[in-house]
């Protein structure tokens, strides 16, 4: 094979990597932010945080706030670069 085809072709494998990483964190965002409200949601209809906590759940001060600071518009427009 052509070096420069050699190249080239490594170049698309690693865009599609990121374009992957891409969708992957858009929905790994979706998913944290559904589970935020329906803690939310659960919390508020009168499960105490402990309860949960020690049924297994995870706790929303354990997960990384990163994940709750990236605009929803950022995760749809990876989504949409993808198709």
């Amino acid at each position: 094979m052509d070096p420069v085809e050699r190249l080239l072709k490594a170049d698309e494998q690693k865009q599609e990597l990121v374009r992957e990483l891409g969708r992957a964190q858009a929905a790994l965002i979706e998913a944290a932010t559904h589970y935020r409200d329906t803690w939310k949601a659960t919390t508020n209809a009168g499960w105490a945080t402990s309860e949960l906590t020690k049924a297994g759940f995870t706790s929303l001060k354990t997960l990384p706030r990163s994940l709750f600071a990236l605009p929803s518009t950022r995760a749809n427009e990876t989504t949409e670069d993808a198709q």
